[in-house]
């Protein structure tokens, strides 16, 4: 997404500052007013834990705002169609003759509306089909999920991670303990990074067009006029980690 940023911007010719909370709630919202007080035109913004008392703080910085990956009312947003997206990635995980097998959802069990709406789109989809769902909850980096993985493999050799980040961990939990992903272990990812295709195999995974979203964010910024929402597409990458 930055990256798509980056490219408008210097085309533009303008000064762009990025700064990181680490997916540190207060360390957020310091930077919004750290940004206000340097009176910033603009600021596109990755949100986590997006509420509506949080898109109230937005609108009350009084300065032109675009949110990436979350469904917004108050502010200008560019989001994905999760919903779509989970929906068909079951289709192509579990094929009408999969083994009634528990599956394992791993990754943040947050109140934040866009991770809200894609557990509960795995949860409807595989419920659906007769599956049995274990959410395991972890936050979003590698090491987690690695330190997890053996209570995870204990519940389901099956396992639906809710980042490509998440699914790093299980791989080197896996391959350390020669265990073949895609036939011994299954694993599956969401983000479409650019290293899951570093993989052996390949990560299963549904891809979001991360660059294009970071242009469209930009563009956004510029015609600030509206509240504007833009749902982008995605697309599904099936490959050899998960195996049904």
């Amino acid at each position: 997404m930055v990256k798509g940023v980056l490219n408008v911007i210097n085309r533009l010719d303008y000064n762009a500052e990025i700064i990181t909370s680490d997916l540190d709630f207060d360390k957020e919202l310091a930077a919004y007013q750290k940004l206000k007080e340097r009176n910033v035109k603009g600021i596109i913004a990755i949100a986590t834990n997006m509420s509506d008392d949080y898109e109230q703080v937005l609108t009350s910085l009084g300065l032109p705002i675009v949110i990436f990956g979350q469904e917004c009312e108050q502010v200008s947003c560019v989001f994905h169609d999760v919903t779509h997206a989970v929906a068909e990635f079951c289709d192509a995980l579990f094929p009408a003759n999969y083994e009634n097998q528990p599956v394992v959802l791993f990754g943040p069990d947050s109140s934040d509306k866009m991770l809200s709406s894609t557990i509960d789109t795995f949860h409807e989809s595989l419920t659906q089909r007769g599956l049995t769902v274990h959410h395991v909850n972890s936050d979003f980096n590698w090491q987690s999920s690695y330190d997890q993985a053996a209570e995870v493999l204990s519940t389901s050799s099956h396992i639906v991670c809710l980042t490509d980040n998440i699914a790093y961990g299980v791989y080197k939990y896996a391959h350390e303990n020669g265990l073949i992903v895609g036939k011994d272990i299954h694993i599956s990812g969401i983000g479409g990074y650019d290293t899951s295709s570093i993989l052996t195999p390949e990560l299963s995974t549904i891809a979001y067009p991360y660059q294009h979203a970071g242009e469209e964010a930009v563009r956004l910024l510029l015609d600030d006029n509206s509240v504007t929402k833009l749902k982008l597409g995605y697309s599904i990458q099936k490959t050899n980690s998960f195996s049904a």
